[in-house]
């Protein structure tokens, strides 16, 4: 396949804007992409029954190789592990893409372990979103690739949205409220600093903890303004009227959510594990329990010229490693390498 020819991808299944953002950047490209999002995805999957969502997976996957025939698709790109069998009926090889749960959980799911061994293994190449990941897949498939999250860098922006607070500090949680991402450390960790500082809180009022957690926003950190689940346009909006972003706490990863922040200038708190799979380390505060927590955020109330020159690092970090027309690039370099074999 010549580097000029324009290629026909389908994506299936957008997890995170992952799909959308690499559309965008293959677009750029001259390359025609285009979405399949499933009847049944990873977001609403608990709304039908078992029979229910086995009926539909099987128009999904009569449509999608009705959609490869007549469309001459070149590329199929499938998005989570277990949305793969979606693409068996077709004969299609397929490059699959694992974003988080699909792996660290359903590997080791008894109802999930085979079909996701499965699609894994069948697949022509394998991308993983978070460098977590790679321990996960190296038995099953030691080629696995990184492929960074690709960030939409002009929308997330620091000249879009509203702008910070005049006289109020605000700390913005913007992850799901789940303990296996380290929003109880969060939690703690404002309840000390509050002590010796006064500052404003927003955080998201769901999630697979909610009740716990919301109990615990209550109770230690009381006067948290809590928000429900918004879009890409809603969360910018958030981030640029917070000074400080408190981000994933137990994890060890950046997930999009942090790296929309960070490129909408935003000076960021967490815990990253793997600054060996960059150039450079991202441009973080780390924070790996409830007290680094509070010194970080201290710190950062207390000094607007270091938000400033955090943010502005954090920006061209999330532009050179994240930008979603370098990751298309990234990723139609392997459909090429592919392709010529």
């Amino acid at each position: 396949m010549s580097k000029d020819a324009s290629l026909r991808i389908l994506h299936i299944n957008d997890v995170a804007h992952v799909a959308s953002n690499l559309i965008k950047g293959q677009t750029l490209l001259g390359d025609r992409a285009e979405l399949f999002n499933p009847i049944v995805n990873v977001s609403h999957s608990k709304k039908y029954s078992s029979a229910g969502i086995l009926i539909r997976r099987m128009r999904d996957s009569r449509r999608i190789s009705r959609i490869i025939k007549n469309r001459n698709i070149d590329i199929v790109h499938v998005h989570y592990a277990y949305m793969a069998p979606l693409v068996w009926l077709s004969g299609r090889e397929y490059f699959l893409h694992c974003h988080g749960s699909d792996i660290t959980k359903n590997l080791y799911r008894r109802r999930f372990r085979w079909i996701t061994r499965k699609s894994i293994l069948k697949a022509r190449v394998v991308f993983y979103s978070t460098p977590n990941l790679k321990n996960h897949l190296i038995k099953l498939r030691s080629d696995a690739v990184f492929i960074p999250n690709p960030v939409d860098t002009d929308f997330f922006s620091p000249s879009h949205g509203e702008s910070a607070n005049n006289g109020r500090i605000t700390v913005f949680i913007p992850s799901r409220l789940n303990i296996e991402k380290g929003v109880d450390i969060a939690i703690e960790g404002i309840r000390i600093a509050r002590r010796k500082a006064d500052f404003d809180i927003v955080a998201f009022d769901h999630g697979l903890d909610g009740k716990i957690l919301l109990d615990a926003i209550k109770e230690k950190i009381p006067g948290a303004k809590l928000h429900p689940e918004t879009d890409a346009s809603g969360m910018l909006a958030q981030i640029n009227r917070s000074d400080i972003v408190l981000a994933q706490l137990r994890t060890g990863i950046l997930s999009v959510t942090e790296q929309e922040a960070m490129s909408a200038g935003k000076p960021v708190i967490t815990r990253f594990d793997y600054a060996d799979f960059y150039d450079s380390p991202p441009p973080i505060l780390q924070a790996r329990n409830s007290e680094e927590v509070a010194e970080q955020i201290l710190k950062l109330v207390a000094d607007s010229e270091e938000r400033r020159r955090l943010g502005e690092k954090a920006r061209q970090w999330v532009i050179k490693n994240h930008d979603y027309r370098a990751v298309s690039k990234m990723v139609r370099g392997f459909y090429e390498k592919q392709s010529n074999k």
